[in-house]
């Protein structure tokens, strides 16, 4: 198991989806696992309805303003909609937000090859 602690980070930004108490906490819930996100606009706001853990993950650090992978260009060709564990834990590994990574490399869908000497992306 790991644990990360970003130092820098002001973690009262992640309390509206971390506390038990919360109106958000509360909808976040009810978020459903499946393969593919779905969102869903809410009083002008778009929320995560279904989706997989990895992407609950970047939904509750982007909530925060604290995007951990871009995933505009960091994606897996093949499934451009996917978010790996594995580049997640690259990224704090890395202690580099948002991660890029392009072009994508296999690696970066599997642990531990994801913590491995890569070469940077230029």
């Amino acid at each position: 198991m790991f644990l990360i602690e970003r130092l820098y980070v002001d973690v009262t930004r992640l309390r509206p989806a971390a506390e038990p108490s919360t109106p958000e906490w509360d909808r976040l819930r009810r978020v459903k696992w499946r393969s593919k996100r779905q969102m869903d606009d809410l009083h002008g706001e778009q929320v995560l309805m279904a989706g997989t853990c990895s992407q609950f993950v970047e939904y509750i650090y982007e909530k925060a303003d604290l995007d951990l992978v871009d995933q505009d260009r960091t994606f897996n060709p093949q499934d451009s909609e996917r978010i790996y564990p594995s580049t997640q834990l690259r990224a704090f590994h890395l202690d580099s937000y948002p991660l890029v990574e392009k072009p994508w490399r296999e690696a970066l869908s599997r642990y531990p090859a994801c913590l491995g000497s890569l070469p940077p992306s230029p």
